[in-house]
């Protein structure tokens, strides 16, 4: 029999912090919102050359594209890089996707109505301005979009400016049970933090410090760090460093343009193959 958790109920508390909305299930849909894209929500896609620095060879570049709310890829550049360099590179850089993608796929937006209607929402207030919302989410619910059918609660922590310091994602996959945990360093005007530290499912830590320009009358990602354990030296660890061009905001991006071959995604398991 499939159990429904009920209507939304929600403690509130009297909280002065700016921004902050009457329904925490808002706040946390914006919060983390800010790790689409850019983090900025007038941009509703982007494409951006990418390139991996290595001071004893040349790397081919490669351009990363984004359409909200959770397309990601990257292609050549050239159209004269061979599609062997570029898958290459992919799985290279598939730490830095991954991570990514896993905030993409917590896609609370699409079933907000449902888990207002089917779920339940609580929010605390905690020390220095700090607020504590979780999400649970209704089970066997044939109403929730597919991006959500392997989660089975959100929690979150929140500065005074709505920001995530705190995420812990319960997922079902198959049946089993896993967490995963994200914890973000800000710095003032910073539209997305500039150091995040996730723990996978799997229990693997990957570190992510973005460094920030401004372009265009916006803060954009100049480059990412990321260190994650060594895929070849268990108990070391390994890091990319990758450096990004000018960034064209808002493209038309055609819908077949995910499905070419020469276009390579990712998602929370990793590579996608087209």
């Amino acid at each position: 029999m499939r159990a429904r958790i009920g209507l939304l109920s929600v403690a509130l508390a009297t909280v002065a912090a700016t921004g902050v909305s009457a329904d925490p299930l808002d706040d946390l849909v914006d919060a983390i919102a800010r790790f689409r894209g850019l983090g900025d929500e007038s941009v509703s896609s982007y494409r951006v050359e990418m390139r991996v620095p290595d001071e004893t060879e040349e790397v081919a570049p490669l351009v990363e594209t984004w359409e909200a709310p959770a397309r990601l890829g990257i292609r050549a550049a050239h159209a004269s890089t061979p599609a062997a360099v570029v898958r290459g590179l992919a799985v290279f850089l598939e730490p830095l996707f991954v991570t990514r993608s896993s905030i993409y796929s917590i896609d609370l937006d699409s079933g907000r109505d449902v888990v207002r209607r089917e779920g339940q929402v609580s929010v605390a207030e905690l020390a220095n301005g700090l607020r504590a919302i979780r999400v649970v989410l209704p089970e066997n619910s044939a109403n929730l979009p597919e991006m959500l059918t392997d989660l089975v609660e959100v929690g979150a922590t929140l500065d005074g400016e709505q920001r995530l310091v705190d995420l812990t994602v319960g997922l079902r996959t198959n049946g089993t049970p896993q967490t995963m945990t994200v914890h973000c360093d800000w710095q003032p005007r910073q539209p997305q933090p500039g150091h995040a530290t996730w723990v996978l499912p799997n229990g693997q830590e990957v570190g992510i410090e973005t460094e920030f320009r401004e372009e265009s009358g916006r803060l954009v990602p100049a480059s990412r760090h990321v260190t994650f354990p060594s895929r070849y030296d268990p108990g070391d660890t390994e890091s990319i460093r990758v450096e990004y061009g000018n960034y064209e905001i808002d493209p038309e991006i055609p819908d077949e343009f995910w499905s070419e071959r020469g276009t390579l995604r990712f998602d929370t398991n990793g590579l996608v193959t087209n």
